[in-house]
């Protein structure tokens, strides 16, 4: 089935575009899923509510959410630290809360830590250059 439109993202490994990938496959808003993760951290692990921990949707079952957390690491470690499952209904309360307003995050660089980071760490860059970066190369093609 083609996709109804393309949408551009940056994603930093690939956790990242799996999850990304499992939200397009199952109609639901990357956007609002990093949201939702924003608010399990702040409601299930408040001290890992940081741009350091990682929040990763492993599968959706039984009108649930999976997801796996990393805390922030001590050494460098990417072990788990805590699976969660929350029904879906979290994510569409969720979804209601926003409203419609617009994303808060940059428009490629969905991604719950960037939210959460502190600014000096992931600088905005204006849109002209975000363009210049991200631009499509067979645009650049003769």
């Amino acid at each position: 089935m083609p996709a109804p439109r393309f949408v551009r993202r940056v994603v930093f490994g690939l956790p990242s575009l799996r999850e990304k990938l499992l939200c397009i496959d199952h109609g639901l808003d990357d956007i609002t899923m990093e949201l939702t993760k924003i608010h399990l951290l702040r409601e299930h692990f408040p001290k890992w509510a940081s741009w350091k921990a990682q929040v990763s949707l492993q599968e959706l079952r039984d009108d649930h959410l999976h997801f796996d957390i990393t805390a922030p690491p001590a050494k460098d470690s990417l072990e788990v630290a805590a699976k969660l499952a929350t029904p879906m209904a979290t994510y569409h309360e969720v979804n209601a809360a926003r409203g419609g307003r617009p994303s808060p995050f940059h428009p490629w660089l969905v991604d719950f830590r960037a939210a959460l980071a502190p600014q000096k760490t992931l600088p905005r860059l204006s849109r002209a250059d975000a363009e210049a970066i991200f631009k499509d190369p067979y645009e650049l093609a003769p």
